[in-house]
């Protein structure tokens, strides 16, 4: 199973004399990809033709990383012979992964979007695409972290990093670690920098740092473990518990009964939203 549309893979697979399910956006192939509709933020409908019949699939997503994912699905359960109906309910059940573009509700009406799950410059420049997909015209924060083993030169990685975050409009960049600090020397000057040793460092330097009415993408090597910061930025929601003590309800009970004549009838009743108003 492969997509066509990446050359290299192409050429290296069409010299393998094996079976194979390609599908492309661009060029024959078993699925050909028609159209991708990406007009909702939380939705995407994409359009195919298989088998020289027309065939349609809606995710709960819109980023270009969820599409591909759910194409090569696709492509594997129709090669498996899955009837198109079945795929097509169960692509509409697909939820998101733990810490991959995760879109949570911040403090002070601010937006989180944590990608922590891993980190690398394809991913970052995917989930930038993301951050300035959901934010529109909404100020944008990218907080990540250095990028390991990527094998390339630290200047020439961040140098990179720099370009996305001109081409994506970032606001505020903020640097977590010792190779990240390389952005620094070309990070345009209109977007506002900060940079920081450790995500202990951060998190002890938040309350001066002021997060509010933005969207905040969350980018970090597991190593760094960004789920802290993403627990500090998340608003929080707390549960209101009610305790009922039954053996404080039948001393209750029997007190009453004490205070009645014998044979009086007693009736429960359970009353719900009991508010009292001022």
């Amino acid at each position: 199973m492969y997509c066509r549309d990446n050359e290299l893979v192409d050429r290296h697979m069409q010299q393998l004399k094996k079976r194979m399910f390609s599908w492309s956006r661009h060029q024959d192939a078993d699925l050909r990809i028609v159209q991708v509709n990406t007009g909702d933020k939380h939705e995407a409908r994409i359009e195919a033709n298989y088998g020289g019949q027309s065939v349609r699939i809606a995710i709960p997503f819109s980023d270009p990383a969820s599409i591909e994912n759910a194409i090569h699905c696709w492509a594997v359960m129709l090669w498996l012979g899955i009837p198109q109906p079945v795929i097509e309910a169960r692509m509409r059940q697909l939820e998101p992964v733990a810490m991959r573009l995760e879109l949570k509700e911040g403090i002070n009406g601010a937006t989180l979007i944590n990608d922590s799950y891993n980190s690398d410059l394809t991913s970052l420049a995917i989930a930038l695409q993301f951050l300035a997909q959901q934010s529109g015209k909404q100020k944008r924060t990218l907080i990540l972290s250095d990028i390991l083993q990527s094998g390339q030169d630290p200047a020439q990685l961040y140098a990179e990093v720099a370009q996305l975050l001109k081409a994506q409009k970032v606001n505020r960049f903020i640097g977590i670690g010792y190779l990240v600090a390389h952005v620094k020397l070309f990070i345009p000057p209109q977007i506002e920098a900060s940079f920081f040793a450790s995500t202990e460092e951060f998190i002890e330097a938040m309350d001066t740092l002021s997060f509010r009415q933005e969207f905040i993408l969350l980018k970090g090597a597991r190593k760094f473990a960004f789920e802290r910061i993403a627990a500090r930025l998340s608003r929080k929601v707390h549960r209101t518990t009610l305790e009922v003590d039954l053996n404080a309800m039948a001393h209750n009970l029997n007190a009453y009964h004490r205070l009645l004549r014998p044979g009086t009838r007693l009736m429960a009743m359970v009353k719900a939203a009991g508010l009292r108003q001022r």
